[in-house]
């Protein structure tokens, strides 16, 4: 018999009447009686193993879809349109507590580091502060753990901030970096933000999403979980924000950037008065987010009380990482390279070298973008393996149609012959990997050096020789 309870996902929960079982959202972990909650399916390796267990007696029952529901048998199934949304009600009604100052950030590039900023100012501004980002899970200074998607599953984010509230109390701040497939799969459908901001918009899991307007409108979605929401005035989205104008706040807005005396000062204008800000941070896609940031603070504090707190901030791992005249960064969005080479003329070098790949697997489309940006912007390119996954890494190579390129598999050589030709008046970018410390090739994941680390070895090695 199936129980049907559409648009009643909410009823769901542990000590539940209909289903008094334990429930989990993976097959895995089912190691005793429980109820298998599955938003997804994946045809391929879970239904021989859901079954299995289900004749062992280890899943006694399983809420799904009905299409998911009709593919098992002998197992008492409770039928929910949306097994997504009932996950997330599900983690709200046994981790409740969430009575935090909640900021919310999405966008296609500058979320990571909007976020660390964030964090950062509150710090200063001696906040306790929940962080939940692409760089982990940070409970004020101390790390917590690894983040292995950028918006992790609804269970570990309403875990933490109910742990969080019972140890440091309602006042306290959590920061939550939102991506679109995490939006699309209602992640923090449970969860309402206080401020959200939305930092730009460009093309970028093509692979997940139908089209760009897909890919908006998951983003998007952010916006009516939050009380107040910001679009930065330079994000482009006229085209797929039909008939929202109204619903959101534009943010600061960046009027110029200006290195002079080996001091990066940023000029901006909030509520039409022109403001300054002196960084250590020298690039116009993190002045970028330090507006972002001070755009989300404006709300709880004076701007005269935090605008001197950006002068000295740390980027976030594997962002913008500088060696002498060697710029490392996890940049592998078309937009994102082109912030990183903006960055690097800033510096006024007498050519620009690149040395990058594309994963594979991912958004083909983007390989040919990125290969013009490097073609028309960088003097000397060496492409280079980054994460292939199944492909062939040449053949990734090739499809970023880079003619002036050299193509130099083995990453570390590749990074190693860069640093051989490179001039003190010229500048070396290197994106992708930064301090990822593997490669995924053949869906295995081999150790790898790490591009900072790899740099740092060879300026030292230089300068003992």
């Amino acid at each position: 018999m199936i129980k049907f309870f559409k648009n009643q996902w909410m009823n769901y929960n542990l000590t539940n009447q209909e289903i008094n079982l334990p429930i989990i959202n993976h097959s895995k972990f089912a190691n005793e009686s429980c109820a298998l909650l599955i938003r997804s399916f994946n045809e391929r390796n879970a239904s021989n193993d859901i079954q299995e267990k289900i004749n062992n007696g280890k899943i006694k029952a399983i809420i799904s879809t009905q299409e998911i529901l009709d593919k098992f048998e002998n197992v008492e199934k409770y039928c929910t349109d949306f097994p997504d949304k009932c996950w997330a009600e599900l983690c709200a009604l046994n981790f409740p507590k969430q009575s935090l100052h909640i900021i919310a950030v999405t966008g296609t590039c500058g979320k990571t580091s909007t976020c660390f900023f964030t964090y950062q100012i509150l710090r200063k501004m001696k906040k306790n502060v929940l962080l939940i980002s692409t760089v982990g899970i940070y409970e004020n200074d101390e790390f917590k753990a690894e983040s292995i998607n950028t918006t992790p599953d609804a269970l570990t984010i309403r875990k933490n901030m109910h742990e969080f509230v019972e140890k440091y109390g309602e006042e306290s701040f959590c920061i939550i970096e939102t991506s679109s497939i995490g939006l699309e799969q209602n992640r923090i459908y449970s969860i309402h933000p206080e401020i959200g901001l939305f930092t730009n918009f460009s093309q970028e899991h093509m692979e997940y999403h139908k089209n760009m307007q897909d890919y908006f409108d998951q983003k998007i979605k952010l916006m009516p979980l939050c009380q107040k929401f910001y679009i930065n005035k330079a994000v482009e989205i006229e085209q797929y924000a039909k008939n929202l104008q109204g619903f959101f706040q534009y943010g600061s807005e960046l009027i110029e950037t200006k290195y002079e005396n080996n001091e990066f000062q940023i000029i901006f204008k909030f509520n039409e008065i022109l403001h300054a800000i002196t960084s250590n941070l020298k690039s116009d896609f993190q002045a970028k987010n330090i507006l972002s940031s001070i755009i989300i603070l404006q709300n709880y504090f004076q701007l005269d009380q935090i605008i001197s707190l950006y002068q000295n901030l740390e980027p976030p791992t594997g962002r913008m990482i500088i060696y002498e005249n060697v710029i490392i960064d996890h940049a592998h969005k078309p937009d994102a390279v082109f912030n990183i080479i903006n960055s690097a003329k800033k510096l006024n070098p007498d050519k620009i070298i690149a040395v990058m790949g594309c994963g594979g697997d991912k958004d083909k489309i983007k390989r040919p973008i990125i290969g013009k940006i490097l073609q028309d912007h960088c003097a000397e390119i060496i492409l280079t393996t980054d994460n292939p996954r199944s492909e062939d890494p040449m053949e990734i190579c090739k499809e970023m149609a880079c003619s002036k390129a050299k193509i130099i598999l083995d990453r570390e050589l590749a990074i190693k012959e860069a640093m051989k030709i490179l001039t003190n008046k010229d500048v070396l970018i290197i994106c992708g990997k930064a301090n990822d410390y593997f490669q995924e090739i053949k869906n295995e994941k081999i150790n790898y050096a790490g591009d900072e680390k790899i740099v740092k070895n060879f300026l030292e090695l230089k300068k003992s020789t």
